[in-house]
């Protein structure tokens, strides 16, 4: 045995070890770098499906300011009454607390800006101060008029939320934005009901109002009915100026509940569709979390 081979054995071992790290290293940065794709595409998601569940409340909002107003015409029109003011400050109530809901929408779409921000290894300097705007919006929410009590889930994901924040990691961070989103789905679950019971509501008011408008007051342009079967001969209706056949008001009337129905089906179909986005957008950042 020559006096250089153990010299070049040992040369073999540390280059084959060198080998081995580079390999081990090289993986590494790779699984960093997917987990920070992963991290983008989550982060993109929450910032759409958070956007969506503003617009949500921002609509439903504006159905109970409608319903306020349909309350009053439904008393002073079809009943000759005054208008009870107190069913007006329940349904104020339910409207702020629903701007509150809203509110914790927008603060959940900062938390996806910041969390794109450390999937992005830029600084995560704004996670913390997202973390914190979001659970005092938790701390804001309050049982709706009429709705179910506020899940304990809610509260428990707040508090995780700032604690386990303050690491600013991404793998961390994933987890507690995976439980809030995880949360803010639990209470959208169990208000879900109250949210299509106030849609359906307003829209049985209104069909109520536009029947009666239609077939007792007779107060109502029935042509654009018949537009459907006139337009593409560029016709017009030319009825009688508040004296339709009774055969018209009886055809818009159907119309009229037919609308009526198809609207709260479609709408109940929003409500699950969002109610999906926010368990997938969850499950999404869950698998970032899991990563190592």
């Amino acid at each position: 045995m020559r006096i250089s081979d153990p010299i070049a054995s040992r040369i073999h071992r540390r280059l084959r070890y060198g080998r081995t790290a580079a390999l081990l290293l090289l993986f590494a940065t790779l699984s960093a770098c997917k987990t920070s794709t992963e991290g983008l595409a989550a982060a993109n998601q929450l910032t759409r499906t958070s956007q969506q569940l503003s617009a949500y409340y921002s609509d439903l909002i504006s159905q109970v300011q409608d319903t306020i107003t349909l309350k009053q015409i439904q008393a002073e029109v079809m009943f000759e009454s005054p208008f009870d003011t107190s069913i007006a400050d329940q349904l104020n109530e339910t409207r702020q607390e629903l701007a509150q809901r809203q509110s914790l929408a927008t603060a959940l779409g900062n938390v996806a800006t910041a969390y794109a921000s450390l999937a992005g290894a830029n600084s995560a300097a704004d996670i913390g101060a997202a973390a914190s705007g979001l659970a005092k919006q938790f701390e804001a929410i309050h049982k709706l008029p009429g709705g179910p009590a506020i899940p304990d889930v809610v509260g428990k994901a707040a508090e995780l939320l700032l604690d386990q924040m303050r690491e600013r990691k991404l793998r961390q961070s994933s987890e507690a934005i995976s439980n809030v989103v995880k949360a803010v789905g639990t209470l959208f679950d169990a208000e879900k009901p109250l949210y299509e019971s106030i849609d359906s509501d307003r829209i049985k008011l209104a069909s109520e109002i536009a029947r009666h408008l239609v077939k007792k007051e007779n107060v109502v342009d029935l042509t654009p009915a018949l537009a459907p079967a006139l337009k593409p001969f560029d016709l017009t209706a030319n009825m009688p100026v508040n004296q339709p056949p009774d055969k018209y008001r009886a055809l818009v009337a159907e119309e009229i509940t037919a609308r009526s129905n198809q609207q709260i089906s479609d709408y109940a179909a929003t409500s699950d569709a969002l109610s999906n986005s926010l368990m997938a957008v969850s499950e999404q950042i869950a698998k970032v979390a899991k990563r190592h």
